[in-house]
């Protein structure tokens, strides 16, 4: 009896463990990451040198499953560079931005871009990475035009606006199956008035790198909510 007994609780835990490593594998999902190493450096005089222009892809292969979702993470490192001159009673801006696009192509395509048919923008895509506003406003000039009467007194003015998310994550479920290509782009936008004031100027830049964009299946339950915006 004891021997039955033996036998049958070592066949019932092997059971056991092969009904959990079975359950483990399909719980688990695909992963594929996509990494730049080329990074942005500030040089001694301010300056901002390095980074990279090139947009970062992967794909992932999910099965037919409605509750199949993705999970895609991009990380950026962003420089931003902003110079402002102003002389006498006058004013300049300088305005430094980065856009970041998430956009995902079903089926298998060589490359995910806004023009390629049936490409969706995963919200909350595009997202402002880094963005700052800068404006330097002097009025200057009465004490070297010897100013005595109704004098209008001397100021300086700098006015800076920040924007800043390093990190997001871009969620999308009911995703169907076969292969998605994702693509983590960016745009650089930089724009300066250097007013009328002579000798005013200005100077924006921006550089990107190094990012990483991670994605990762995973699966969606009703008792969790689901994906809601």
């Amino acid at each position: 009896m004891r021997k039955v007994l033996c036998i049958t609780s070592l066949a019932l835990a092997v059971s056991l463990s092969l009904m959990s490593g079975a359950v483990f594998a399909q719980s688990s999902g695909n992963f594929a990451a996509a990494i730049n190493t080329v990074k942005c450096q500030i040089e001694v005089n301010g300056n901002l040198t390095g980074g990279t222009n090139e947009f970062l892809t992967t794909t992932v292969k999910t099965p037919n499953a409605k509750s199949t979702a993705l999970q895609i993470g991009a990380s950026l490192a962003v420089g931003l560079f902003t110079d402002t001159k102003a002389t006498g009673s006058s004013s300049s801006t300088a305005n430094a931005k980065v856009l970041v696009h998430v956009r995902m192509c079903p089926g298998i395509v060589q490359e995910c871009t806004e023009r390629t048919p049936n490409v969706v923008e995963v919200a909350p895509s595009p997202v402002v990475y880094e963005q700052r506003f800068q404006k330097l406003t002097t009025a200057l000039g009465n004490l070297i035009e010897g100013c005595l009467v109704d004098c209008v007194p001397e100021s300086v003015e700098l006015l800076l606006s920040t924007l800043s998310a390093h990190h997001f994550n871009f969620p999308i479920g009911d995703v169907g199956g076969g292969d998605h290509t994702l693509t983590l782009s960016w745009e650089t936008t930089n724009t300066t008035d250097p007013g009328t004031g002579v000798g005013n100027t200005a100077t924006a830049s921006s550089c990107v790198g190094p990012g990483v964009l991670t994605v990762e299946q995973v699966k969606t339950f009703s008792q969790s909510g689901g994906i809601t915006f």
